[in-house]
């Protein structure tokens, strides 16, 4: 039965007799409809149906029709495949649900990687992503605006569809801030003048600065002060940039918009973590985690806001090692490779400090803000270590 289902799906995809593989725009356009559908009123399951169909069967597909190519990806990105195949194994063994969870990443994985294979559609597809993002995000200026002129309240906006989450609203807009000047902006004011760069990178702080007091999401912070750390580090402009991020603090605290973070404290963060520790260590088996248990911790909250600690609470120690190593390497070849993608993979690795359940998930927003950029940043990484690039990185099947 299922070698017969195999037979149909690979006739049909012969059928668009276009190469034998799917054209970059069609494949482009659904990954950029599958990022928008974020921001959309729709269902969660309208969602994954866009990736399912869309991006998974056509990756799938190909993954069947070449077998080499799939053992050239394995060992290529042999760090990543053998996290995934060490958890996977481990959910096995205690956590059977994250199973499908393991499964969806390495899915997307294969789709990032075909997109990655067909030129400059990657960034194309974040471009066309960003003006949405950004087109959301004056419409979320605008609805701030008008609520305190009438109200005399800074509210805490919220958007539709998955973004009704305003940590994830802003960590997707804050993705898209950051790529424009990443990939367009930085480039363009450097060749005119370093005052003119310089003014533009005040002007992109103070931006995501904004984008985290429309949303009041600290954890947008965080992984915005991520990036800048490494960001003004690697391009050496630590004075410059110690400078700016003084400006903008001190027109934050006379402004007094500081107080609209402040004032919520630390949201339990710190106590969800200690629980979430302490019944790990107390009630489960701590080298293997504590499963999808259904906890609630200090009592009311389902997870531990934190993407870091849900993994070591869900997968223990041996999970959190295998993570751990991976992201390791991950930061090593980041930082060797200069990859735009990397920097901006910081945005989702600091905001996840403080938010998530964790990093395997099906569909959400941290695909876009978090495993997007990180797998573009580990393909460019790999790219980086040969000269040999269209050799060893998968390639679609050609006619």
């Amino acid at each position: 039965m299922f070698d017969q289902i195999i037979s149909v799906c690979l006739n049909q995809w012969e059928c668009l007799k276009i190469n034998k593989q799917l054209p970059a725009a069609v494949f482009g356009f659904v990954f950029f409809v599958f990022f928008s559908s974020f921001f959309l009123p729709i269902s969660s399951k309208a969602i994954n149906n866009i990736f399912y169909v869309g991006l998974a069967l056509p990756a799938f597909v190909l993954m069947l029709k070449n077998a080499r190519d799939r053992i050239m990806v394995v060992r290529r990105y042999s760090m990543l495949m053998g996290m995934l195949v060490g958890l996977f194994v481990l959910a096995v063994v205690a956590d059977p649900p994250s199973m499908k969870k393991i499964l969806y990443v390495f899915l997307y994985f294969m789709t990032c990687l075909l997109i990655a294979e067909k030129g400059k559609a990657a960034r194309l597809v974040f471009s066309a992503y960003s003006v949405v993002a950004c087109l959301v995000f004056l419409y979320s200026i605008a609805s701030w605006l008008w609520q305190h002129q009438v109200t005399g309240v800074w509210g805490r906006q919220e958007f539709f569809g998955s973004a009704t989450n305003p940590v994830y609203a802003s960590l997707m807009i804050l993705s898209a801030l950051i790529f424009v000047w990443l990939f367009y902006l930085e480039a363009f004011l450097l060749s005119r003048s370093k005052w003119q760069l310089f003014t533009g990178m005040f002007l992109m702080v103070c931006a995501c600065l904004l984008c985290v007091l429309v949303f009041q999401a600290r954890s947008a912070l965080v992984g915005a002060s991520l990036f800048f750390v490494v960001y003004l580090i690697q391009r050496r402009f630590i004075l410059v940039g110690g400078v700016v991020a003084l400006v903008v603090g001190g027109l934050a605290y006379l402004l007094g918009v500081g107080r609209l973070l402040l004032e919520r404290g630390a949201s339990y963060r710190t106590g969800i973590w200690e629980d979430a520790l302490h019944h790990l260590t107390n009630s489960c088996v701590v080298w293997l985690g504590c499963g999808a248990d259904e906890y609630e911790f200090l009592g009311q909250f389902m997870h531990p806001h934190s993407g870091y600690v849900s993994t070591l609470y869900r997968f223990g120690i041996v999970g959190a090692g295998l993570f751990t190593l991976f992201a390791l390497v991950f930061f090593w070849r980041g930082w060797q490779s200069k990859s735009p993608w990397f920097l901006l993979a910081l945005i989702g690795w600091g905001g996840l400090l403080t938010t998530g359940n964790g990093f395997f998930s099906s569909p959400q927003p941290l695909w876009v803000y978090f495993w997007f950029p990180t797998f573009m940043a580990l393909f460019d990484a790999a790219s980086s270590r040969t000269s040999d690039r269209a050799g060893l990185r998968w390639q679609a099947p050609s006619a």
